[in-house]
């Protein structure tokens, strides 16, 4: 089994193809690998063009965002991994996105990157990322279609993926369970509250119509006046009699 043409390099023996169709950002990534003292950068704006010129010449690293057209990163990425395209089959390759979804990002993974960076990106990252790779001496191997791909990283994703489905799994009956169990609760609290007696909610009492109210206001007819009581009814109340006062008499 092969080792990828960068390892072990110092970064001013790297010769970089970078493959990105945004002009913005390949001033950045142009501008992080000379910071860096890389020895040689080419930048091209099409994929396609990048695979013509990587054939005649083939780089130590490739740089490639994901999305592009009318061939994307990840086309670029399966075409150089042919085993019929040696040695240009065992350059390490840099997958660049702003669409870092899981199925993104295994894909390529399984497509033979050896990392995957999301954009943006920053400076250290980058340096990070390619000081990483020229140390990473898993070799190549050649899978079921004939295709180099790093080794063991399609088995990594099958049990990663095992795990993330049986998390998932368990998050999902938690949260069930924590449902039904809110449920249940209700249900207990329903029945504590009628065996314990606890009174209803008070319900206001409506106010009077208007012709209740006049026949309350007019009394029995007998000079009695009414006065209205807590509940928003009307009791009667009976009128005192007012002491007459007598006045003595001359003498």
């Amino acid at each position: 089994m092969t080792i990828h043409a960068a390892y072990g390099l110092p970064l001013e023996m790297l010769d970089i193809v970078v493959v990105e169709d945004s002009k913005p950002m390949q001033t950045i990534v142009r501008s992080i690998l000379a910071a860096l003292n890389v020895g040689r950068v080419r930048m091209f704006d099409m994929a396609d063009e990048a695979l013509q010129a990587m054939l005649s010449e083939p780089p130590n690293m490739i740089i490639t965002d994901y999305r592009m057209s009318p061939m994307n990163g990840y086309q670029l990425l399966r075409s150089i991994r042919n085993r019929k395209m040696a040695p240009l089959c065992y350059v390490p390759v840099i997958m660049i996105t702003a669409h870092s979804t899981r199925s993104v990002v295994e894909k390529a993974y399984r497509g033979g990157a050896h990392t995957v960076l999301v954009k943006p990106i920053s400076p250290k990252v980058l340096q990070t990322r390619l000081e990483w790779v020229i140390r990473d001496d898993r070799p190549f191997e050649i899978d079921e279609t004939g295709h180099c791909v790093v080794d063991g990283v399609s088995s990594l994703l099958d049990n990663h993926k095992e795990r993330y489905i049986a998390l998932t799994q368990a998050r999902e009956y938690h949260e069930l369970m924590t449902r039904q169990v809110t449920q249940k609760q209700d249900e207990v609290d329903k029945i504590f509250k009628a065996a314990s007696g606890e009174p209803e909610p008070e319900i206001e009492s409506q106010p009077q119509t208007e012709p209740e109210l006049e026949e309350a206001l007019a009394g029995s007819g007998d000079g009695e006046d009414v006065a209205p009581t807590r509940l928003g009814g009307f009791a009667r109340v009976r009128e005192e009699p007012t002491p007459k006062r007598i006045r003595p008499r001359a003498g």
